[in-house]
């Protein structure tokens, strides 16, 4: 009778098995040296576990999990922290997203030659090393072929001294009471509610599905947005008004076209802020309903102190004509009109949204 391996390969799994009595168990190897894992190891742990279970059972049966781990907390720590130094010098929205995720004070010693480019990224020398941290086509146009995502996000895809380096997915997290603006405009009567983002169609989409958005035009660099602001202009009726809300340096052109550009006082670029007419100073998008509705009010306030005030004055006067009004009339249709007039128009002043 054939005497039967004591050892087996299984090509499926990767794992050796060897013969104990009848049985074939997995040949376990204990890691000698447990290294720690850091926030980056342990999020990837939970993805191998959801995403790859087969994969994450291989490596720890082999006993290779934690220094895998370990490996992969330490690379995704380096290329972070290069991404965020390269970005340290933009107010974008993305950057700062790496720098707070990043979560240490940033040395601009470290840091040189920075040069950002409106809708691609930046380029800049991190300790020496040239790097470049932007979109997908920011790379290809270097001459680099970046990896396609499979997860919904905004991805910074980073290359150092030339080679493609990998890279970090921004999950986009929609503000709280951006659902509470967006329902503040259709009341308000504003007809179609739009957005123009440089964000990927994954991303974009979510964002508009889950604000249930009239239009989304996602990828979109600064000139992009002019040409949308341009069609929306012809598209625009008789009285109607062309409002549009940004916060970055690449949103300036806009704001300076439309009739009514609002930024974000918190988080808006200098170059934001100065080109709008209006800043929302917390950054909350809902204010802007509460601004409409205010203007609306007032305007309304301000019709009404004209009607009352020509109103009073006319009836003033043709009494004068016919003889049967005197000086007191005539000091009430100037002072006592003026004064019930700043009266009716305090009541802007305690407008809610409702």
């Amino acid at each position: 009778m054939e005497k039967p391996n004591t050892r087996l390969y299984d090509k499926n799994n990767g794992l050796d098995y060897v013969l104990v009595g009848d049985y074939y168990f997995p040949a376990l190897i204990l890691a000698e040296n447990s290294r720690p894992v850091g926030r980056w190891g342990r999020m990837y742990k939970r993805y191998l576990k959801e995403h790859h279970p087969t994969r994450y059972q291989a490596l720890l049966l082999s006993g290779r999990l934690n220094t895998y781990l370990a490996d992969t907390d330490t690379q995704a720590e380096e290329q972070l922290e290069l991404a965020a130094l390269a970005e340290s010098a933009s107010n974008h929205p993305i950057a700062q997203s790496l720098k707070d995720a990043y979560g240490k004070a940033i040395d601009a010693e470290r840091v040189t030659d920075i040069q950002e480019i409106a809708g691609h990224g930046v380029a800049a020398r991190v300790d020496g090393r040239q790097v470049l941290a932007g979109n997908a086509a920011y790379l290809e146009d270097a001459g680099l072929q970046p990896e396609t995502p499979h997860a919904i996000g905004t991805a910074v895809h980073l290359a150092v001294d030339g080679v493609y380096a990998g890279y970090i997915l921004i999950a986009d997290a929609v503000k709280p009471d951006a659902a509470q603006a967006v329902q503040a405009f259709r009341k308000a009567g504003v007809s179609t509610v739009a957005m123009l983002t440089g964000d990927s169609e994954s991303a974009a989409k979510a964002v508009g599905d889950a604000l249930q958005l009239d239009e989304v035009h996602a990828k979109c660099l600064p000139a992009d947005k002019v040409k949308f602001m341009q069609e929306y202009r012809t598209r625009l009726s008789k009285g109607r008004t062309l409002v549009f809300v940004g916060d970055g340096m690449n949103d300036a052109p806009v704001l300076a076209q439309s009739d009514v550009g609002v930024a974000m006082g918190g988080l808006g670029s200098d170059a934001a802020i100065a080109a709008a007419d209006l800043v929302i100073l917390d950054d909350k998008p809902s204010k802007l309903g509460l601004a409409i509705h205010i203007a609306k009010k007032t305007m309304g306030i301000a019709r009404q102190n004209i009607v009352f005030a020509l109103g009073v004055k006319a009836i003033v006067l043709v009494l004068g004509a016919l003889g049967l009004a005197h000086i007191g009339a005539a000091v009430f249709a100037d002072v006592g009109v003026s004064v019930i007039a700043i009266l009716n128009s305090t009541r802007a002043m305690r407008t809610k949204v409702k």
